[in-house]
């Protein structure tokens, strides 16, 4: 599938070719060079505010297919066909449904009652979704470049700003149009992140995100520091005041993936942006395809989009779980931020085309190593037969104490990392300490 888009897509978009990470102070640490993922996938990272990434999508789509302004209330099957009943008493007919309206999507609600009053909706898929951080963005209206320097850069700046003793980082990129997109992330406890869920699912006219709750957390933030290039500072207020009213959200960030994408004649879409454009790809291929269209090849078709994807969208969330600890303000995230922009650049370009397994999880209360390499042998003569010699001289390190893990000497900071990234594993309490002592004092 072809949308022919791409040179439009680079013509509001602005070359990303690093990431910036500062200290609350805005002291700023080593930047993350992107060099190696565009050497291996051929492409330049860019961004593209979301407004006009929606237009762009939008204009390819023929307009009389759209219909603006309506809510899904029910779905049924009736006759062989599905039909969608919405609020502004609107029905309309066809052979499938394909639900692609967000986490809480109103095609998934009405098909869970279905499979709820039948008994056969899994336990997992009847649980609220979590969630760890709200997240309030918004885009700026077109700037002066004599106040704000960044916004005439040739390049995108990515700058992310950690807060220190504050459960808040905060993000800034300068767009093609002269604009500045910000987010404000708010790391939420697990205690707060069940009381913002309750009362959440208490209120059924969603009033904790509306506009007076934004504006409580433009106010919380609107002194945070932030970095503007040319020597000039300002504050998340600066960008507050310039951007319209409209143009500010405060959202969840959801951390869930449901078990059950299909039912009858109805299916789900994800809701993680490209993961849901490859959900999308790979159902219209799969449709493409379809013999016929009864109900018994529609079922087959549903269920190989989900023996396909489903995979691939877990292995997403877990790499998007493992992203999170770099914005995270915690231990955790000083240790993953630290190690991400230490990482020499010949590491970088080893690890790259294994990015997908890249996973990173501390906290828990096992220690799951697969292995240890002879990481001085290996990071003094980083060649391929080195590691490989390196793995085959591993040594399980599941008995490994605390008093031993003391003793470990993090001489080669790069060893370190190539723990990290030759996971999945788990860091136990003792080994998080070890880690500690050994990186946090040169943080």
């Amino acid at each position: 599938m072809v949308m022919g888009i791409y040179d439009e897509l680079l013509a509001i978009g602005k070359y990303l070719p690093q990431t910036l990470t500062y200290k609350e102070s805005l002291q700023a640490m080593p930047p993350l060079d992107l060099t190696p993922v565009e050497e291996f996938t051929g492409y330049g990272n860019y961004t593209v505010s979301r407004p006009m990434f929606y237009d762009l999508i939008l204009k390819q789509v023929p307009p009389h297919k759209i219909h603006f302004g309506s809510r899904v209330l029910n779905i049924t099957e009736e006759d062989n066909k599905a039909v969608v009943h919405l609020s502004n008493n609107s029905i309309f007919e066809g052979d499938i449904v394909v639900g692609a309206d967000g986490a809480y999507s109103a095609v998934r609600q009405r098909m869970y009652e279905q499979l709820r009053t039948k008994g056969e909706l899994p336990k997992a898929d009847q649980e609220d979704l979590p969630f760890s951080c709200t997240c309030l963005v918004g885009q700026t209206g077109v700037l002066d470049p004599e106040k704000f320097p960044i916004v005439a850069l040739p390049k995108c700046l990515f700058n992310s700003i950690h807060g220190q003793d504050k459960p808040f980082s905060w993000h800034t990129f300068n767009t093609a149009q002269g604009t500045i997109c910000w987010m404000v992330l708010e790391h939420l406890s697990k205690k707060s992140s069940k009381a913002a869920m309750e009362h959440r699912f208490r209120d059924t006219n969603n009033s904790e995100w509306g506009d007076h709750p934004a504006q409580a957390m433009c106010n919380e933030t609107r002194d945070f520091r932030l970095p503007l290039e040319g020597g000039k500072t300002g504050t998340l207020g600066d960008l507050y005041d310039a951007t319209p009213k409209e143009y500010i959200s405060k959202v969840m960030l959801e951390e869930k993936v449901f078990k059950t994408w299909h039912h009858r004649r109805y299916v789900l879409l994800g809701d993680g942006a490209v993961t849901a454009m490859h959900d999308a790809i790979a159902l219209a291929n799969l449709l493409y395809a379809m013999p016929t269209k009864t109900s018994s090849d529609i079922t087959k078709v549903f269920e190989e989009y989900h023996k396909e994807r489903y995979p691939a969208v877990m292995e997403s969330y877990n790499n998007s779980k493992q992203l999170a600890k770099i914005f995270d303000t915690g231990i955790e995230g000083a240790i993953v931020n630290y190690l991400t922009t230490h990482m020499p650049m010949w590491l970088w370009r080893q690890v790259t085309p294994n990015l997908k397994t890249l996973y990173v999880t501390m906290g828990d209360y096992s220690v799951k190593y697969k292995r240890a390499i002879r990481m001085e042998d290996f990071f003094k003569n980083p060649r391929e037969e080195s590691m490989n010699a390196a793995d085959d001289d591993a040594t399980a390190l599941q008995d490994m104490d605390e008093n031993e893990w003391s003793q470990v000497e993090f001489e080669y900071l790069p060893a370190l990392q190539w723990l990290a990234l030759k996971g999945p594993w788990t860091f136990d309490k003792h080994v998080l300490k070890a880690l500690c002592s050994k990186v946090a004092p040169n943080m």
